[in-house]
């Protein structure tokens, strides 16, 4: 393979990733518009179907099918979203606990709280 159409081949794979992502992102938002009534109202959590669609979605670019033969790209783009699924995960764990504490009933005026950055108190 000459070095041109390997560059051309790279470009088009580049293109080709971002067509699937933002597929993937207009999935998930049709998901969650048209979910957040029914999941409220039957569970009490808007972002209930949300959030299974964005684990799944994650899961089915993190895992090769079964057979097919995972590439050097394939293995990278892996290497590069684990980490972020990752972050994800604790984000999505931390702000149930913290829904849970109700902590934002106490300072509701984010990022500042009562007109400061560390609240009153916060050292002592």
């Amino acid at each position: 393979m000459t070095a041109a159409l390997r560059q051309r081949v790279r470009r088009l794979d580049g293109e080709l990733l971002l067509i699937v992502a933002l597929l993937l992102g207009a999935g998930l938002v049709m998901v969650a518009s048209a979910s957040v009534a029914v999941a409220d109202r039957a569970w009490g959590e808007p972002e209930r179907y949300f959030d299974r669609q964005l684990l799944y979605t994650g899961l089915g670019v993190l895992q090769p099918r079964e057979g097919a033969p995972a590439t050097a790209a394939l293995r990278a783009v892996q290497g590069r979203l684990r980490p972020l699924a990752l972050l994800i995960g604790v984000t999505a764990v931390s702000g149930a606990f913290v829904a849970g504490m109700q902590a934002g009933l106490a300072f509701n005026t984010f990022p500042l709280m009562e007109g400061r950055l560390i609240p009153e108190g916060y050292m002592e």
